[in-house]
């Protein structure tokens, strides 16, 4: 295996470095990755060559391959499980200082919807669902609905700009709900935020999750006591360190709005009623700009 990475990096570096000296864009290597034997069913020995193509840049012979192809400027994981674990291993194997990560291939199904912010909390700079294109979604057998990654894209589209300048500064946070895990902390240093996921989230009980555990929840700081909130079958609360929400601090605005060309457009104020309980999300996408107060 050792052999092939050493002989297909090269090659690969001298293509991509001779299409640099004519056009000088990003290059990237997508990589058909080294799954843990459980997810292949198929597959069952962890060879290269039976369990994945050998050569290739594999987790375990990454830093060989960025050694070898510096006219590379990325290398990302084709991921196509959609075990949690699984999925978050690979964002932290191919997420190195050397490496920006990026997703050139996933799953387009709603299972892998709430992936996308788990890339986004990591600082990706890209995440492409498979099969997109003007002729729909491609479709390996049966017609899956694809509702989650379209909400996702409408979501996040109008302020990928801004989303990608508050990743870049290390302000942009995100909460992604597990089986089990229906309430998340976001640590902002002098402000915390809960996040819960499913509705409805009645007082005095505990938030009961959504049913197939993919809500979501991104949250990014534009100033001291102000943040840019959005989310998908959650809420966001925000409180002091060490403090229950309300206790010493209050919602002075709750504004959602829109970017349009880098400028923050205002549509409506959220009212007492509305920011009680949270900011709440359901599947509609909305974004708000929140600024709180403390006494």
């Amino acid at each position: 295996e050792i052999f092939q990475v050493y002989h297909q990096a090269k090659y690969i570096n001298e293509i991509a470095a001779a299409g640099k000296a004519e056009l000088a864009i990003p290059y990237y290597v997508n990589v058909w990755p080294d799954y843990p034997v459980t997810e292949l069913p198929q597959r069952q020995i962890d060879t290269p060559g039976i369990a994945y193509p050998s050569g290739g840049a594999v987790g375990k012979v990454l830093g060989l391959w960025k050694a070898l192809s510096p006219s590379i400027d990325m290398i990302g994981p084709d991921i196509y499980s959609a075990d949690s674990g699984v999925y978050q291993e690979m964002l932290k194997t191919y997420l190195r200082p050397d490496n920006p990560l990026w997703i050139p291939e996933t799953g387009f199904g709603d299972n892998f919807s709430k992936f996308f912010f788990y890339a986004l909390g990591k600082g990706a700079v890209g995440f492409s669902p498979f099969g997109v294109g003007q002729s729909g979604w491609w479709k390996i057998s049966g017609d899956y609905p694809t509702k989650g990654q379209t909400r996702n894209y409408a979501l996040i589209a109008p302020m990928d700009r801004e989303i990608a300048q508050l990743e870049f500064d290390g302000k942009l946070k995100t909460a992604v709900e597990e089986p089990g895990q229906a309430q998340q902390e976001l640590d902002f240093g002098g402000w915390q935020a809960t996040v819960a996921f499913g509705f409805p989230q009645r007082d005095g009980q505990r938030p009961p999750g959504t049913k197939d555990a993919q809500g979501a929840a991104l949250v990014a700081q534009l100033g001291p006591n102000e943040f840019l909130v959005t989310g998908v079958d959650a809420s966001v609360i925000f409180h002091l360190p060490g403090k229950l929400p309300w206790m010493h601090s209050e919602v002075v605005t709750a504004e959602q709005g829109v970017y349009e060309n880098g400028v923050w457009k205002p549509l409506r104020l959220w009212n007492g009623d509305e920011t009680d309980r949270g900011l709440c999300f359901h599947q509609k996408p909305e974004v708000v700009r929140v600024t709180m107060g403390r006494f």
